[in-house]
Formats: C-alpha cells, structure tokens, sequence
C-alpha cells in the first residue's frame, strides 16, 4: 500500500524534497536565494 503510493505520487515526493531544501538553503544561505531569482 505504501509503495503504491509512493509510486503513484513520485513526482509530488520529488517537488516535496525539493521544496525542503530549497526552505532549508534559503534560511541558511541568504545568497542562494538571491542567486535562484
């Protein structure tokens, strides 16, 4: 159940993580987010 829904939702897992570590740099790093935009 719980690997079918991992792969059903792959791709919102990915935005997920991505989104996290994009939160994490930007808090930590204040260049990096002035560099993203």
């Amino acid at each position: 159940m719980l690997v079918a829904f991992i792969k059903g939702n792959n791709e919102f897992f990915i935005s997920v993580i991505i989104i996290t570590i994009h939160s994490y740099a930007s808090s930590h790093f204040p260049m990096y987010d002035r560099q993203c935009y």
